[in-house]
């Protein structure tokens, strides 16, 4: 497979800091809103209690979610600095452009991927 051009490594960086702008927006949204609900601490009824503990769960799986496309996001940008993006990391081979274009911070080859899908 072909090495990654300049412009496709550009390309994915865009895409990659846009994706991370995105959701650090996106986790201190939904931070605020946890605070407004704990700071609402005069609840009327048990229904009230119930919608707020029920919000409170849905927004940590939310922030858990985040929080891990995070880490995903900036590694990539972390292998992009040290000039080793694209490469899967089991078989050393580059990964193609259109995967990465699909999910930029991919760490494995298609193949690599299918592969490791099947032993699950």
């Amino acid at each position: 497979m072909s090495k990654l051009k300049k412009a496709e490594i550009k390309q994915i960086n865009e895409k990659l800091l846009d994706t991370k702008e995105q959701l650090v927006s996106d986790m201190e949204q939904i931070l605020k809103e946890v605070k407004g609900i704990s700071a609402n601490r005069n609840v009327l009824d048990e229904g009230d209690e119930a919608n707020h503990m029920n919000t409170r769960f849905r927004n940590s799986v939310i922030l858990d979610k985040q929080s891990q496309e995070l880490k995903k996001v900036e590694y990539a940008l972390l292998k992009i600095n040290k000039k080793n993006f694209g490469v899967c990391e089991m078989c050393s081979e580059s990964i193609r452009f259109e995967r990465l274009l699909a999910k930029p911070y991919a760490k494995y080859c298609i193949d690599c991927k299918n592969a490791i899908e099947q032993n699950l």
